[in-house]
């Protein structure tokens, strides 16, 4: 009910957020608990958090670098949820898991709903969302274009959203028309006429305005 700024890192986990994102924030040429070391992050929690997702297996000797994608990006979701967030950020964390590990994500998200705290989920699988969230903000081209309850929203309204209506821009909600008026008064910043490489490009020519 509050609006918060926060000035680092430090001051949002303080504030009860964590985040997991695409990237790893591992550091790869140190060891698992280097790494929890480094963050200051309660062992005893990560370990308890990975067990709790069937992955009590993983060595924390191991040099990151030497894992799998996926178990890294597990081994990020037990750290943040080691840290006990009231709001967890899953920035397409799901993107380069399977299957299996995905579906143990989405009960830790379950979970994490019904203990009272919230987890905010970014993914451009439409599938997801409508399996595991409650409400959908679409965003487009930066803006909000739209709140959805999904338990009434369908998918076919998401992607409605997400590319506008027909005849808007392919992405940016601005008639077209007034698009073209508006690239035609720019100056042209740079031109190619007949661009071509080797055998597998021919004849390509565009030209790049100003904004």
């Amino acid at each position: 009910g509050r609006t918060m700024r926060f000035g680092s890192p430090a001051a949002a986990q303080r504030a009860g957020l964590a985040a997991v994102f695409q990237d790893t924030a591992l550091a790869p040429d140190l060891t698992v608990l280097e790494n929890l070391r480094l963050t200051g992050t309660n062992v005893a929690s990560v370990r308890q958090w990975l067990a709790e997702m069937d992955l009590a297996g993983i060595d924390f000797r191991a040099l990151v670098s030497d894992l799998p994608l996926p178990t890294i990006r597990m081994l990020d979701l037990a750290r943040a949820l080691a840290r006990g967030p009231r709001l967890l950020l899953l920035d397409e964390m799901t993107a380069a898991l399977p299957l299996d590990l995905t579906q143990r994500v989405f009960r830790v998200m379950r979970q994490w709903r019904d203990s009272g705290r919230s987890v905010l989920f970014i993914s451009h699988r439409l599938g997801e969302v409508r399996a595991v969230c409650d409400r959908a903000t679409v965003l487009r081209d930066g803006r909000d274009v739209g709140v959805l309850d999904l338990s009434q929203g369908s998918e076919e309204q998401i992607v409605e959203l997400m590319l506008g209506r027909a005849g808007e821009g392919p992405a940016a909600g601005v008639n077209q028309e007034r698009h073209q008026r508006a690239v035609a008064s720019q100056e042209a910043l740079l031109t190619v006429d007949g661009l071509a490489l080797g055998s597998e490009l021919h004849d390509v020519s565009f030209t790049l305005h100003k904004g």
